[in-house]
């Protein structure tokens, strides 16, 4: 539900006015749907600022209960240390951003002049948080300008798998502690959007490859990549301009005559490489 309008009243009537009393007619004709009008904003304001502090709740706690998880699972290695670390930090940040609709504004489309960080407002269809501070809100449009992250989740209850664009999370992978990853086959130079895929299948039978690395995880943000080579016919890797990558032992490792496992590290910070298992 957008914010509900105010009707704005019609001018007030002042003495001397040849038209007093029509003026003045009109002006209480409209002081009871101004009034209801008044009392609709105000219980819209007041159910934003209910949903905020009960999502805001409910972030805090996921928040704890994934650190909790971190903390269990030491016993499973450093890598899925970090990982639920980062599903906690992320629960924290979900926290931070429900925490701008106490301060949401009405539509987007209703406001003018400057406005600060922090404050939410609604537009084509989502709600947004203001990143920046703006000289002028009309200025800067949610959806077009980077001064606006989305807010917008999904709700209700899924009653089957969730896929994000490939990405499948069903049910069962929760219950059983697992998440798992779409792979992508590849048997062509190309690149590797990691923004989209970190498992990779590989067809390295043909001949020379080369496989360019872009959209890597964002600085302190840890990711590992997969590649499941077929074939030794050699491949030329292309990593992101920047970023600091060593091979594990200071060298490209020889690969298996049938297949060879590649796996990358992203530390938030450097790029490591190594072989795993091969054939």
């Amino acid at each position: 539900m957008a914010y509900p309008p105010i009707t704005e009243l019609p001018p007030a009537p002042q003495r001397g006015d040849t038209d007093f009393s029509e003026k003045a007619n009109a002006h209480v004709a409209a002081l009871t749907p101004w009034t209801e009008d008044v009392n609709a904003a105000g219980a819209f304001i007041e159910q934003c600022v209910t949903a905020a502090a009960e999502s805001r709740d409910d972030a805090a706690e996921s928040a704890t209960l994934s650190e909790a998880w971190a903390t269990n699972l030491d016993e499973v290695g450093e890598t899925g240390l970090k990982g639920s670390r980062g599903y906690a930090q992320d629960a924290a940040n979900t926290a931070a951003i429900v925490a701008s609709t106490a301060n949401f504004q009405g539509a987007w489309i209703d406001l003018s002049g400057p406005y600060v960080a922090g404050i939410s407002t609604y537009h084509s269809g989502k709600y947004w948080r203001l990143l920046n501070d703006v000289a002028d809100i009309t200025l800067t449009e949610p959806g077009t300008s980077a001064d606006w992250a989305s807010t917008t989740a999904l709700q209700g209850e899924a009653t089957g798998d969730i896929d994000m664009a490939g990405f499948g999370f069903t049910a069962a992978s929760v219950k059983t502690g697992r998440i798992d990853y779409a792979s992508e086959t590849i048997s062509t130079s190309t690149t590797l959007d990691l923004a989209q895929r970190q498992v990779f299948e590989v067809d390295n039978t043909a001949g020379l490859l080369t496989l360019e690395f872009i959209n890597i995880a964002a600085v302190n943000r840890g990711q590992t990549i997969v590649l499941d080579v077929v074939g030794n016919a050699g491949i030329e890797f292309v990593f992101p301009a920047g970023i600091t990558f060593a091979w594990d032992g200071g060298e490209a490792p020889t690969p298996g005559d049938v297949w060879t496992e590649y796996l990358f590290m992203w530390t938030g910070t450097r790029l490591r490489g190594g072989k795993g298992l091969s054939e």
